[in-house]
């Protein structure tokens, strides 16, 4: 009964049309705004040994589900990473296996608090996998642009919301089993890598800086 509908994405857009092919569906310019302010007051200090962490609602624990084999294999070759969640539990099997080096933050109660804490972790990396289905087909990259905004260099699947953003180059697709490992690894463990992967990341994030387009 609508008049018209207003979508996040194309690729939400073009399922709508699909099933209501005469409904008039206005698509957003960008959904989450990217504020460039915000990097030269604050400083993103780094823990001193390696992070890698995952954001997300329990929701999505199909999605790093997706990758448990290469974080087990990737806490096992290395001994000083550190791998965190925040937003849903440690997986069991790694909690178990890696009981001092595997942890789940505590929740927070608004999204202020999300955005300061996130901040505030010094993740070496964050990533993004996702599970190949229409609903994730058809999301916003939100995910990534808050990790960058925390000063965080992702990795993320080459699906859906993620297909444009820019990732490293490899020799295996991330769509192939143990390919997370070799990109994490080769990110981790080369600065120069990390920080050319983050400023390619930050210079794509800033087409959703103009809060007047939104």
């Amino acid at each position: 009964l609508s008049d018209g509908i207003i979508a996040s994405t194309d690729l939400l857009a073009a399922q709508i049309k699909l099933i209501l092919p005469k409904c008039s569906v206005l698509v957003l310019p960008y959904w989450r705004s990217f504020d460039l302010k915000y990097f030269p007051r604050h400083n993103f200090p780094k823990r001193p040994y390696p992070v890698v962490g995952y954001m997300g609602t329990q929701t999505h624990a199909d999605d790093l589900a997706l990758i448990l084999p290469d974080i087990d294999e990737l806490l096992s070759r290395n001994s000083s990473l550190v791998f965190e969640t925040f937003g849903l539990q440690m997986p069991k099997q790694l909690a178990e296996k890696y009981p001092n080096r595997c942890s789940t933050l505590l929740k927070v109660d608004s999204y202020e608090q999300f955005l300061s804490v996130l901040s505030s972790l010094g993740w070496w990396l964050g990533l993004a996998p996702l599970t190949k289905n229409t609903f994730n087909y058809c999301k916003t990259n939100t995910k990534f642009v808050e990790y960058v905004q925390a000063g965080i260099p992702v990795l993320a699947s080459d699906f859906g919301p993620y297909v444009n953003t820019p990732s490293i180059s490899s020799a295996v697709s991330l769509s192939e089993h143990f390919s997370w490992l070799i990109n994490i690894e080769q990110v981790l463990f080369s600065r120069k890598k990390r920080d050319l992967l983050f400023a390619s990341q930050l210079e794509y994030c800033s087409q959703f800086s103009d809060s007047d387009l939104l």
